[in-house]
């Protein structure tokens, strides 16, 4: 029977290359919304300073309390990433709208006027309930504003409901989150 040891295959070469453009902060982590711990790169993520690759699991927490799933990670040392909405996942029900919201006359996910008053409605109920677990020292690193905005069709193709398109709308939908609460910053819990 053949040595596994002898018969194991060559290493491969690594040649590393310098970068062709310089590193770049962007705005987010970094300047705006810092966070103490965490924070992106034009090339990776950093955690406490170091270039990190996350490994993710997912949960959704329509089936169970945001503040209690963002305690239990903080008591287990697990960093968090909290996909707000108003709109979350394409996959499920109502994409996670409430029937409520689903069932009113408002046209969804667009610059409707009566849309965002059932945004802020769902934005204060978080911000109540996350109230003290959220700020630049949490285990919460990041927040996730809408999902799957380009599968708007016809003439609301990329339309947010303050008129611009979804890459104007996220500013507007984040002022929004904070005057609801969702963004507190608060220091951790011991």
């Amino acid at each position: 029977m053949p040595n596994p040891a002898s018969s194991s295959p060559a290493a491969l070469p690594v040649v590393h290359k310098p970068w062709e453009s310089p590193l770049v902060l962007p705005d987010m982590s970094n300047t705006t919304d810092r966070h103490e711990r965490f924070r992106v790169t034009s090339r990776y993520m950093e955690v406490e300073g170091k270039p990190a690759i996350p490994l993710s699991g997912e949960l959704h927490y329509s089936r169970v309390d945001a503040a209690a799933f963002v305690r239990a990670c903080a008591e287990v040392g697990l960093d968090v990433v909290l996909r707000i909405g108003p709109w979350w996942h394409g996959e499920v029900h109502n994409g996670g709208f409430p029937d409520r919201v689903q069932q009113a006359p408002v046209q969804h996910r667009t610059k409707d006027p009566s849309y965002p008053d059932l945004v802020k409605r769902w934005f204060g109920y978080l911000g109540e309930e996350l109230a003290g677990l959220l700020g630049p020292n949490s285990n919460v690193i990041g927040i996730q504003l809408e999902n799957e905005l380009y599968d708007q069709g016809g003439e609301n193709k990329g339309k947010a409901y303050d008129g611009g398109t979804s890459r104007r709308r996220t500013p507007s939908v984040k002022r929004l989150r904070a005057r609801r609460g969702c963004c507190r910053s608060v220091r951790r819990p011991p």
